[in-house]
């Protein structure tokens, strides 16, 4: 489908950062930015809340601009460790957006 994608890397409160990758085709350069992204890492707790929200404002405003690009998203979330359900109001919103 050639697909965007958009990643969040993420940890404990306030660490969170993000890279988007082109559109396809994809020149070698850009991924090795993607590797580096991906080779890196924080310490500590894992918080999913942080990144949720992230998604969340992403796919929202495809819809208030009217653009389809991440309308169909998935949305995955791949972590080394155990972590604590997401709150509430953040699963509300998710459910929303299905």
């Amino acid at each position: 489908e050639r697909r965007r994608c958009h990643l969040f890397f993420f940890s404990g409160p306030n660490q969170l950062e993000e890279l988007e990758i082109p559109a396809p085709p994809i020149l070698a350069a850009a991924w090795q930015g993607v590797l580096d992204f991906l080779g890196r890492s924080f310490q500590g707790k894992t918080d999913l809340d942080a990144p949720i929200a992230a998604s969340i404002q992403r796919v929202q405003s495809t819809y208030e601009s009217k653009e389809s690009v991440w309308q169909t998203a998935d949305i995955l979330f791949v972590t080394d460790s155990k972590v604590e359900e997401p709150s509430p109001r953040l699963v509300e919103k998710l459910q929303s957006l299905r």
